[in-house]
């Protein structure tokens, strides 16, 4: 049978995923904008907020990537779990729109 190469390498990211993934997850928690976060076991986080084209704004033009998920759920947003300092960055942005 074939193994996947790298799989401790993989095992690794996937940790660092899961934590980045936690971290977004628990600073949407504590910000008053948002009114959902929903739970996620993947790369992203999926959440509503009270006005997400204004966030959306915001964000893009901080050079942040979101999703507007606004077509799934209105006021829902998306976002990539990413490297730790472009996490960083992103949540940094999310406190000051707050």
């Amino acid at each position: 049978s074939k193994t996947l190469p790298n799989v401790k390498e993989f095992c690794t990211s996937w940790e660092i995923i899961s934590q980045e993934r936690d971290l977004l997850t628990s600073t949407l928690l504590t910000l008053p904008y948002v009114t959902k976060v929903y739970p996620s076991h993947a790369n992203f986080v999926f959440f509503t907020v009270t006005n997400s084209k204004a966030l959306i704004s915001y964000l893009l033009s901080k050079d942040m990537f979101v999703v507007d998920a606004s077509k799934s759920m209105p006021n829902a947003i998306k976002i990539s779990v990413s490297h730790p300092r472009n996490n960083l960055a992103l949540i940094n942005a999310l406190y000051d729109f707050s």
